[in-house]
């Protein structure tokens, strides 16, 4: 350790001077020698101490322990601005898509408002494409049309507090046991804050794995399903009244039963897909600020089974479908005006403008 290099430092300074003090007494002349090599050792040793303590001022536990505190501090976020740079690489078999996206918008009211500008590439075709969310609704700007897709938003009116932690309260425990566990955790002491990273062990990653699936299957689906349920009837009814059907031709217990049908389909394959998900692994690096992360890099791999979702669907043909998907990304964000009152600019959103599905 430091403190046992510290300690042979001294032992052989000590040596040396003793040295240096026969060396005097069998030589008179060496007197202001020996002197001047005794103010040089304390001098030396004091500067050695000096740095030994001010790196003692932060140890491992002491950097954990304030990840802890501000994960826990993130969670309370109630609107801020929010840029990300993410490259990532999805494998299909042999086949693989790299994508690059820049985010750029906003948040507040603990993510219900929100305004997010999309650019980049996908297999490099270019992506610019915009995502609000307003009143429970999301609304997705279509470029080729200047249309905004509109349609229920799967989280809105969601525990924010569960969205964040993936609906498991121990969450930051994971992290916290993480960090302990890992044989890379490494922290720095930087001109902004303390910097921490790791990659997460095994152990953690199953946990972390298991409460995104529970979360989803448990409060997201369910949500999505009874959103989908309101949005095709209504769909399928103002279909049906434009296209000037008789009612006759098919009962309500009929369409209903056929509506009911397609849900059952596509909540059976988000299931299928998060109970399937893998996580391989992440890697964490977050810079603390005043009790808070607000730049982070998070790299990730994961995976799922891509051909019993293909199946869920009722296809029968998927001989040519890869087992699984995988997915490789890197995302680094920033946060900045952390819970101050910013004002978000929203479309004005209108029926000529807005396509509802």
């Amino acid at each position: 350790s430091e403190h046992a290099k510290f300690g042979q430092l001294i032992i052989y300074m000590n040596r040396k001077m003793q040295y240096n003090k026969n060396r005097k007494d069998n030589n008179p002349e060496g007197g202001v020698s020996m002197k001047t090599k005794k103010i040089t050792a304390v001098v030396l040793s004091m500067v050695m101490l000096l740095t030994l303590l001010t790196g003692c001022g932060m140890n491992k536990e002491k950097a954990i322990e304030q990840m802890g505190e501000a994960l826990n501090a993130g969670y309370e976020m109630n609107s801020g601005k929010i840029s990300a740079q993410m490259n990532a690489q999805v494998t299909l078999g042999e086949d693989s898509i790299p994508m690059e996206l820049a985010i750029d918008g906003a948040v507040k009211d603990q993510m219900q408002t929100m305004a997010m500008k999309i650019s980049g590439t996908i297999m490099g075709m270019p992506i610019d494409s915009e995502v609000y969310q307003l009143d429970g609704f999301s609304y997705t700007k279509d470029p080729s049309s200047e249309q905004y897709i509109k349609i229920q938003s799967p989280t809105a009116m969601m525990d924010y507090q569960k969205l964040l932690t993936l609906g498991q309260d121990e969450m930051v425990d994971l992290y916290i046991e993480g960090a302990k566990a890992a044989e890379d955790f490494a922290f720095s002491e930087e001109e902004k804050g303390l910097r921490v990273s790791f990659t997460m062990p095994q152990e953690q990653l199953e946990g972390m794995q298991q409460s995104m699936s529970s979360m989803m299957i448990d409060d997201v689906i369910p949500a999505m399903e009874e959103q989908m349920r309101a949005s095709v009837k209504e769909q399928v009814n103002a279909m049906m009244e434009s296209m000037q059907l008789d009612p006759e031709t098919m009962s309500q217990d009929q369409l209903d039963a056929l509506i009911e049908q397609q849900i059952a389909a596509v909540v059976e394959m988000e299931k299928q897909l998060f109970n399937s998900l893998k996580i391989s692994g992440i890697n964490c690096d977050m810079l603390i600020e005043n009790g808070v992360i607000n730049d982070q890099t998070m790299k990730m791999d994961m995976e799922f089974a891509l051909k019993g979702l293909v199946e869920a669907l009722g296809v029968t043909e998927t001989t040519d479908i890869p087992e699984t998907c995988a997915l490789s990304m890197e995302i680094h964000s920033l946060i900045e005006n952390r819970n101050e009152d910013i004002e978000i600019e929203m479309p004005e959103f209108t029926s000529e403008n807005v396509q509802e599905m």
